[in-house]
Formats: structure tokens, C-alpha cells, sequence
């Protein structure tokens, strides 16, 4: 074998060997990539849960949100538990948009809380309080949560549970 043989051979082998590699990162780009939307996707479910167990934690902040939602005067104290309740909540539902436009989670998690958003514009608390609020979010946000169809609330009947 002469030395252009085995540089035709060596040639031949290393770009085998490129073309595998360039395969083995991208399966390691997907795997990764996959396992950064299932972190982001709990993150967001978590922090959800989070946002709601500050509501149901006691009676009496279940109750300011309850008012706060239905638009009663609040007293100066648990109307600054309101709202930052509320910024928490609502932050909670922009990062989600965020997320999603960066494509870390899918369309139905946005859709999801989408709908969530679309009940709280059926809340007179809700509205006043976004009007009040909007000077903290993105445009591109506002704009989404502007657009959206209030969805009519709807209570669950305690004794039958539905």
C-alpha cells in the first residue's frame, strides 16, 4: 500500500469519525434539550403550587384574596398582601409566556395558563388591580392579557363538589 492509499484510508476513517460525532451531539443536544423543558415545565408547576398554597394557608389570607378578587375595599395591610400576592401570581403566568415564546415549554402549558388568566379577567378585584398593575410587566404580556375573553368563574357547588 502506498502512502496516498493510507492517507485516502485515513481520510475516509476520520470523516466517519466526524460524521458519528456530529450524530452523538446531536442526540446529547435532544436529550438535553428534552430534559430542560421536563425542568422548566416542574419549575412552573412547582412555583404554581407554591402561589396556591399561599392562598389556602390560613383562613384569613384565603379571605383577603377572596375580597381582593371580588373587588371589596381592603384595608391598607391586607391590600399590600393582595397585590403582592397578586405580582407573584401574575409574574408566575408571564414567565410561562416567556417561556414558551423561548420555546421551554410547550403551547399547552401556555394555553393552560392562559385560561387561568382568562377566569381572573371575569373578576372586578382582578381588573382594577391589573389596571393598577401593568406598569410592571412586559408589553408584549399586556398585550396578551389584554386580548384575552374573560372566561365566566364558576363555583363549586361545597356540598356535591361540583
Amino acid at each position: 500500500m502506498n502512502w496516498d492509499a493510507l492517507g485516502a484510508v485515513g481520510e475516509i476513517v476520520g470523516a466517519t469519525a466526524v460524521v458519528l460525532t456530529l450524530g452523538y451531539l446531536a442526540i446529547q443536544f435532544r436529550q438535553i434539550s428534552k430534559s430542560s423543558q421536563q425542568q422548566s415545565y416542574h419549575d412552573l408547576v412547582t412555583r404554581r403550587s407554591d402561589i396556591y398554597n399561599k392562598m389556602t394557608e390560613s383562613d384569613d389570607f384565603t379571605s383577603i384574596a377572596i375580597a381582593g378578587m371580588r373587588g371589596d375595599t381592603l384595608n391598607e395591610i391586607d391590600a399590600q398582601r393582595f397585590t403582592s400576592w397578586m405580582l407573584n401570581y401574575v409574574s408566575h403566568i408571564q414567565d410561562v409566556y416567556l417561556q414558551r415564546k423561548s420555546g421551554l415549554v410547550e403551547e399547552e402549558v401556555w394555553l393552560a395558563e392562559r385560561q387561568f388568566l382568562a377566569v381572573l379577567m371575569g373578576l372586578p378585584g382582578f381588573v382594577e388591580w391589573w389596571q393598577a398593575a401593568t406598569q410592571y410587566f412586559l408589553p408584549d404580556f399586556i398585550t396578551q392579557v389584554e386580548t384575552l375573553e374573560s372566561i365566566p368563574v364558576v363555583v363549586m357547588d361545597q356540598e356535591t363538589g361540583r
